[in-house]
């Protein structure tokens, strides 16, 4: 808001801005969506800005990150006005076993008193290498004296190499 003070004495008018003495904090992006072939990781910028009057301390809540999942910095001040956090978001596939959707919430936790804490949902999805197969199928028994074929519930396939070791 501008306020503007007159004399009324014929001195010249003043004009100012009204501010909150806060800060305003905002997370970008909104969300991160990753897809990387297993073994393979990448990094997404994310940033922490301050259009507020004041300056805002700010930190990532890390204590339950997956493994695959790491933010750099996670802590600090963003100086108010214009200031503004870059952050590293890495998304490591090489400590994963399978392909899969992997989730999880980067929640960000500052001083805005309208908006203190952030969530940013993250999706990242591991794609299998281009040299690995698919086994597909359906473990079957003949049954007693191989009367009939039947499906076997809940059969486990164990995949030998060449060294005899289960793969």
């Amino acid at each position: 808001a501008v306020v503007t003070l007159a004399a009324g004495d014929g001195n010249p008018a003043v004009d100012f801005d009204l501010r909150w003495l806060v800060p305003c904090v905002t997370v970008s992006p909104d969300a991160i969506i990753e897809t990387v072939e297993l073994g393979m990781s990448t990094t997404v910028p994310m940033t922490i800005s301050n259009n507020g009057a004041v300056d805002s301390a700010w930190s990532l809540y890390t204590a339950s990150m997956p493994a695959w999942l790491s933010a750099d910095p996670t802590a600090g001040t963003v100086v108010a006005d214009t200031g503004v956090q870059p952050i590293t978001v890495t998304l490591d596939s090489s400590v994963l076993d399978q392909p899969g959707e992997y989730t999880y919430m980067i929640t960000s936790f500052s001083d805005d008193p309208l908006y203190p804490v952030v969530d940013t949902p993250v999706t990242f999805t591991v794609t299998s290498p281009a040299t690995w197969g698919q086994l597909t199928g359906v473990v079957s028994s003949t049954g007693h004296c191989d009367a009939e074929m039947n499906p076997v519930e809940g059969a486990e396939v164990v995949i030998w190499d060449a060294t005899a070791t289960a793969v």
